[in-house]
């Protein structure tokens, strides 16, 4: 049976090994017998898929130089590990570019071993202070991008000798129906602290610039003036910033009695609550290359609005399957909302669902990858 190794140190802190897990057991499905280097994990293990959870020490260290050190231990004793298993090819995931991950693709190397590398933040290789992207680009055959405008971004920004011996791969990133259960609304609701009578449109996720809630907030209260009794529901944390200028903005716009603020961090085990206590989600994004929050809306049939960018339109089908709009435009906003609460709800949630099934199914994911990398 041929074999492949995942290292992957996050796992279940920041909800990775819902991906890594999903790829996994994708490549299971495919007859590879399969092994994970995380950190730690509660998703269960099927028959072929070997978990080993070496960076468990690692991610829970805080100090930086002996975290750096565990990190090396433990990529080194899963090295020794797929080397004792006599495994060639090695998928591990790119966040940043920055010395651990140069080191990480070299001491992989070293042991002759053939890395293939999953991309997950393109933005990051225009912030790069230490400018280590092409070393480490020029350092891989392949890499694996989550869709076409994450790929064409990629290639603009590398210059086009590094084009020529760096293969970039389109594959989508799968989809959360596997580990997700969708929850009666009412049920959802009340563990939430949510009435179960309001009409609720959410916004989800870390609050960040880039993630554009003043442009909903816009929104919102245009259709306040049509839907008075319509609720935001605000679910997340500021990163890198204050609630300051949302509340000022809120007040300023006077819909405070219309929006719900939980400005916290969400567990993993309230996530399905919220998602499935929303009437509609909605992710006014100013630029994305990749959303988590839209993939596991629609693996629970959640109606979602998003911004008109070309990372969305590769998943949603407007009026189909979601909703795309102009959220710098508060008016045309307010009506792709009106749109999504008077719509079909069960058509476009049905619709969302096989979507996820059809186009973002974690067995024909993992078969593309294994057509990179296991010839």
């Amino acid at each position: 049976m041929k074999k492949i190794a995942i290292i992957e140190p996050i796992g279940s802190n920041c909800g990775m090994d819902h991906y890594t897990f999903g790829l996994g057991k994708g490549f299971v499905k495919n007859n590879i017998e399969t092994h994970i280097y995380t950190s730690d994990s509660e998703i269960d293990v099927v028959e072929g898929l070997h978990v080993q959870k070496y960076y468990k020490s690692f991610f829970a260290c805080k100090f930086k130089p002996l975290k750096i050190m565990l990190y090396i231990y433990s990529l080194i004793k899963s090295i020794l590990h797929i080397k004792n298993r006599k495994i060639k090819n090695v998928q591990i995931h790119i966040f940043h570019y920055g010395i651990v991950e140069l080191l990480t693709i070299y001491i992989i190397q070293l042991f002759n071993l053939k890395p293939c590398a999953i991309i997950h933040d393109v933005e990051s290789f225009f912030n790069n202070k230490l400018n280590l992207q092409k070393l480490i680009f020029r350092s891989l055959k392949h890499v694996v991008v989550h869709n076409q405008y994450s790929k064409k971004e990629l290639q603009k920004a590398i210059n086009t000798d590094l084009l020529k011996t760096l293969n970039i791969h389109v594959i989508p990133h799968g989809n959360f129906i596997q580990t997700v259960n969708k929850i009666d609304k009412s049920l959802a609701r009340a563990s939430v602290g949510l009435n179960d009578g309001d009409e609720i449109v959410m916004f989800f996720g870390q609050i960040k610039e880039v993630k554009g809630l003043e442009l909903l907030i816009n929104g919102f209260a245009e259709l306040i003036k049509q839907k008075p009794h319509t609720k935001l529901l605000i679910a997340g944390k500021p990163w890198k910033n204050t609630f300051e200028k949302y509340d000022e903005l809120i007040q300023k716009h006077n819909i405070n009695e219309n929006v719900i603020k939980h400005i916290k961090f969400i567990p993993d085990d309230l996530l399905e609550s919220y998602y499935c206590s929303a009437d509609i989600i909605v992710l006014p994004y100013k630029k994305i290359y990749q959303s988590g929050v839209l993939l596991f809306a629609m693996s629970l049939g959640a109606v979602t609005v998003c911004s008109d960018l070309p990372a969305m339109r590769e998943v949603v089908k407007d009026g189909e399957n979601g909703y795309l709009t102009d959220c710098y435009n508060p008016k045309a906003l307010c009506k792709t909302l009106i749109d999504a609460l008077e719509s079909n709800s069960d058509l476009v949630s049905k619709n969302a669902i096989e979507c996820m099934e059809q186009e973002f199914n974690w067995e024909v994911i993992a078969k593309e990858h294994l057509e990179i990398v296991i010839k």
